[in-house]
């Protein structure tokens, strides 16, 4: 698992983010170093259907779909207008991104694919910090782990937590289809 990722994997949810790569985080450079000598606490995961029920409130009807946070890959872009390629959504598809990937979607012709469906594709933002329920949305469908733990206590909205496929599907629909 490459740094970014392994930054965003731990930075997922949660009030602070902390953790430490050795040789590569300040604190490393300066010569402070974990202490060897303490016991090191191991955390076996055997099932992540707990986790996944906690991220998942009751919504069934969707007016909302938020994909990209943190921010959207070009690759996360190309699936996404594969997938509404000659399509309409029901629901609101916010998809957000860099600008820096933004601009090399819309060269791809990727920016303009999406949006005719009716989504939009918006740079350097995240919906975590937007004033959703001020535009009216009360319910929500993410791929996102850390928008699915924030956007109840953030946004006051009812939020259902899926893989990608399963998002589109709810933007496409309107609707939260378990297991779609």
């Amino acid at each position: 698992m490459g740094l970014n990722a392994l930054g965003a994997a731990m930075a997922a949810s949660g009030a602070v983010a902390l953790f430490h790569v050795e040789g590569l985080t300040p604190e490393a450079r300066q010569g402070v170093a974990i202490d060897a000598t303490r016991p090191v606490q191991q955390f076996i995961v055997d099932d992540l259907a707990p986790g996944y029920a906690a991220l998942n409130g009751p919504a069934e009807a969707i007016d909302m779909v938020s994909i990209g946070c943190p921010h959207a890959s070009l690759t996360d872009l190309e699936a996404i207008a594969a997938a509404l390629d000659d399509r309409r959504v029901a629901a609101q598809l916010w998809i957000t991104t860099s600008r820096a990937v933004r601009v090399a979607a819309e060269a791809a012709g990727l920016v303009a694919r999406i949006e005719t469906s009716g989504a939009r594709v918006v740079a350097d933002t995240c919906l975590v910090v937007a004033p959703v329920a001020e535009l009216g949305f009360r319910s929500m469908a993410t791929n996102s782990a850390k928008m699915a733990f924030y956007a109840p206590s953030h946004s006051g909205v009812s939020v259902r937590f899926g893989p990608l496929e399963q998002c589109l599907e709810a933007a496409l629909t309107g609707k939260w289809i378990e297991n779609a």
